[in-house]
């Protein structure tokens, strides 16, 4: 009796790789969802490749999950990652699902084609600070996840190395502005009230964290109240025109939308036609750190002026050019003089008492 052994070929030797790429739409208007696939070819040894057997790599899929839900958020919001049935699902903490990856697989002759397809629902933050090792990288406005994908022939033989797709996401187009209303304030009719402006905001890809004034207003030096500087004072989204006496003179307000208010509450010294121009310098910060400069334009005429008219009376009795006919020492009662005062009463702006 002949014994015949039959021995098992090269298995799959695995290795191949693939590249998805997704970049962030614009989120006015909402063009989410946004989704991307990338196909490759699992080529096998000797024995036929399982269309069915394809997966993520069991022995690093708990690193990867664990890389995804630490290092991968939305709007600052961490995301659940979990892998079911070939479908890798990041969800916010409300069960709304941000991301999707979904891996499928057909025979091709002894081969496997794997079809890897991206979903984002929501924005990612793309953190200029994140992680760039490991299976899941954050940096450059890219985030790049690895998936090492297995499969096994026949024979329940697997790929001598796993498969690698790299889904890149990358950030959208960063905030910017668009155009001003600005507001004109008159400062006497308008003192008080708030007055409202309005700068377009193109949010990009990202939600807006805030819009704040900049520390440095270079526009605003050399701006006077009543002939002495002013101070300017910011904080987040507040800026502040403070006159020499401490008393504010103008305070501006700007919100994440855009929007903003003005309100005069003293007086601003004017140029020669009545009119002082205010562009206030301003930043747009989205949920990814990407920001943008722009300039709103604050402009303030001049309140009414002095009506002047005042008059002041005043009696004087002229003196004796001879006292009781006297020859010597004092003849005369010369010079007389007397005096009054009168106020000349201020408008808007103070008067000047050297002028």
């Amino acid at each position: 009796m002949a014994n015949i052994t039959i021995t098992d070929g090269s298995n799959a030797a695995g290795g191949e790789t693939g590249t998805v790429e997704v970049i962030e739409p614009d989120l006015v208007p909402n063009d989410y969802p946004v989704a991307a696939k990338t196909e490759i070819t699992l080529h096998a040894g000797e024995d036929r490749l399982d269309p069915t057997s394809v997966t993520l790599d069991k022995t690093q899929i708990n690193t990867l999950l664990n890389e995804l839900s630490t290092e991968v958020t939305s709007n600052g919001e961490s995301l659940t990652f979990t892998y079911v049935n070939g479908v890798l699902t990041g969800q916010l903490p409300n069960g709304e699902v941000a991301l999707t990856i979904t891996l499928t697989a057909i025979q091709d002759g002894q081969d496997v084609k794997v079809t890897v397809e991206v979903e984002q629902s929501r924005p990612l933050d793309h953190n200029p600070s994140g992680n760039s090792e490991g299976m899941v990288s954050v940096s450059d406005g890219n985030i790049s996840i690895d998936l090492p994908i297995q499969a096994t022939d026949t024979d329940g033989d697997p790929l001598g190395n796993a498969a690698n797709v790299t889904v890149d996401i990358k950030d959208g187009v960063q905030p910017s502005f668009g155009d001003d209303t600005g507001i004109e304030i008159n400062e006497e009719t308008d003192e008080g009230k708030i007055l409202t402006g309005h700068i377009s905001v193109d949010v990009g890809s990202d939600e807006v964290a805030s819009i704040h004034f900049n520390d440095n207003q270079p526009h605003l030096d050399g701006i006077t109240s009543n002939g002495q500087p002013v101070t300017v004072s910011t904080h987040e989204n507040v800026l502040t025109l403070v006159d020499s006496q401490g008393n504010t003179v103008l305070e501006v307000t700007i919100n994440s939308d855009g929007s903003y208010s003005a309100k005069i509450t003293g007086s601003l010294d004017q140029d020669i036609n009545n009119i002082v121009d205010l562009p206030l310098d301003i930043t747009v910060t989205d949920k990814d750190g990407d920001s943008a400069q722009g300039t709103i334009e604050i402009t303030i005429t001049d309140g009414s002026d002095a009506a002047g008219g005042e008059d002041v009376a005043i009696t004087i009795t002229e003196g004796d050019l001879d006292t009781n006919g006297a020859a010597m020492g004092n003849p005369t009662t010369y010079p007389v003089s007397q005096s009054g005062s009168f106020v000349i009463a201020a408008g808007e702006d103070r008067l000047v008492p050297s002028s």
